[in-house]
């Protein structure tokens, strides 16, 4: 359990979000010159983690090859920026990309995302991060709108397919709309082996499932909720960022919104969480505390609930993959002794599960000289440490 990084994500990866993310956009940015209303679309190939604003000039000499590099079983991005001299919609269309030997990665596996734009409008707090339209959300979709007034773009991946041949492959991406089609290169060169299934790196996205089926407009707990989460929990495994905890919902009928979520009652938690854990994908998940009260405060452990959901988890063998994650960021000695303190509660349940507690500074020696938690063996890690804040080292 040595490592889990813990981070938070909105994960509006999987559906088009009903929120809208496009407004009056800045000026027109600079770039090459369009005559009539039907020109073609102009596009232009920037790094995949580029977030090109709506604004930003157009390179004098810009690449025009999308190129990917990887192993069997990997997703790679790219990223495409058009224009057009009048307002239209522009649509990508990939090909086969043909290899070595008849080899063929079909255009099935390239996927396109509409990459939105987000307006922060608080004055900037770095030198690097303006105020204004940034590019943020990638929507699935293989259609942008584009025009004078800026830039847009598409996000696109190529999934290379297992055991596929080692080779140097090469299509194009087709983009349509005003005048004549307008041609992207694609080359991908695909190394000899493949990456496994199993992931080798474990990590914690917190996928925040209320806050999507707000953006989506659906109701918590229901059947329609459970498909559209499971779509967002799918797409994370799907690219190895590990959610924390899968959209379990409550049984029976809708809700509630868990005080904490992911933490169903243990019988419909006990229903359900077998079939995500049991995905090979699966390397670490957390498991339910029962946790309610404040760190500031105090923190009880519902340790009846807990006792049940340990004891089958360990039937099934699949408490190896659990940890617990119950407080956040200590700002005080008095919040970290109120988090050792649950967590002891929860290893008298659960000894083997290790936890993790986040903090921003360097920690206390009172806390590092906490090695084991009462019931532990030495040999089990029983917290892990991270820091995704600067800290003295």
């Amino acid at each position: 359990m040595q490592g889990i990084p813990r981070r938070g994500i909105l994960a509006l990866l999987g559906a088009a979000a009903a929120t809208p993310f496009i407004g009056d956009l800045p000026a027109a940015a600079s770039q090459p010159a369009e005559v009539g209303a039907a020109a073609s679309v102009n596009a232009w190939v920037a790094a995949s983690l580029d977030k090109v604003r709506a604004d930003r000039a157009w390179p004098g000499t810009p690449p025009n090859t999308l190129r990917f590099l990887g192993a069997g079983n990997e997703r790679h991005y790219g990223q495409i920026v058009v224009t057009a001299g009048s307002d239209t919609t522009v649509t990508a269309t990939a090909s086969d990309l043909a290899g070595p030997n008849g080899a063929k990665i079909p255009a099935s596996a390239v996927a396109f995302f509409y990459q939105r734009y987000v307006n922060v409008s608080r004055p900037p707090q770095n030198s690097k991060y303006l105020s204004g339209w940034w590019p943020d959300a990638v929507v699935p979709s293989n259609q942008v709108p584009a025009g004078a007034n800026g830039n847009n773009a598409f996000m696109v991946t190529v999934r290379i397919p297992a055991n596929q041949p080692a080779g140097v492959y090469s299509g194009s991406v087709t983009l349509t709309g005003g005048g004549a089609p307008t041609t992207v290169p694609v080359t991908l060169t695909v190394w000899g082996f493949s990456i496994p299934v199993v992931p080798s790196t474990v990590g914690a996205f917190w996928p925040w499932y209320p806050l999507a089926a707000q953006a989506e407009n659906v109701k918590w707990g229901t059947p329609e909720f459970k498909t559209r989460m499971d779509a967002y929990y799918n797409y994370q495994m799907d690219h190895r960022v590990m959610p924390n905890y899968p959209p379990i919902i409550g049984d029976p009928g809708p809700g509630p919104y868990y005080a904490s979520p992911g933490e169903a009652e243990p019988d419909a938690y006990i229903a359900q969480i077998a079939a995500y854990v049991n995905d090979p994908r699966v390397v670490k998940f957390q498991m339910p505390s029962y946790a309610r009260g404040d760190q500031t405060n105090s923190i009880t452990v519902d340790t009846a609930k807990l006792d049940k959901v340990a004891t089958y988890l360990r039937q099934q063998g699949l408490i190896n993959k659990a940890y617990f994650y119950v407080g956040d960021e200590p700002g005080d000695d008095h919040a970290e002794d109120t988090l050792v303190g649950a967590y002891k509660t929860l290893h008298q349940y659960a000894p083997e599960v290790p936890t993790i507690m986040t903090l921003t500074h360097r920690p206390r020696q009172s806390l590092l000289n906490e090695k084991t938690m009462p019931g532990s063996s030495k040999n089990t890690p029983s917290r892990c440490w991270t820091s995704h804040a600067p800290s003295t080292p």
